[in-house]
């Protein structure tokens, strides 16, 4: 959501109310720290996606194989479906060492960033059991 259109759903709300969100991984509210960050959700571009498909497709099937116009416009699709964006900041960008070894190695290896702002829940000093993770705290 932009921040305008947030700015917008909350002026619409009357009167002067808290604003809480839902942490559905606890199952409970949290109040909203004045604590705002800027950061950036990141994603491998679709030419390093269709790079690496290609290569395994090279390997696996044909040393001369090469996508059809059809095919490429199948892959993209799967790109879009299954290529989710996530946190990153420059710091796990510059440090990770997937992605550090892989720029080594494919000059064509790409990234797409795009800039977000994260609001924090303020941390209640709670902590839960679940299950295959263990006491998490929040």
């Amino acid at each position: 959501m932009r921040k305008n259109d947030l700015i917008k759903l909350l002026q619409k709300v009357e009167g002067n109310p808290e604003v809480v969100v839902w942490n559905g991984y606890v199952r409970e509210h949290q109040h909203v720290s004045t604590k705002i960050t800027q950061d950036f959700l990141t994603r491998e571009s679709f030419d390093t996606y269709l790079h690496q498909v290609l290569l395994n497709r090279r390997l696996r099937i044909d040393p001369g194989y090469e996508f059809s116009v059809e095919e490429r416009e199948r892959m993209r699709g799967v790109w879009q479906k299954n290529n989710s964006w996530e946190l990153a900041s420059e710091d796990y960008e510059q440090t990770s060492e997937f992605d550090a070894e892989y720029k080594l190695l494919h000059t064509d290896y790409k990234r797409i960033r795009r800039p977000v702002v994260v609001l924090h829940p303020k941390l209640q000093g709670k902590q839960m059991y679940v299950r295959g993770c263990g006491m998490v705290q929040y």
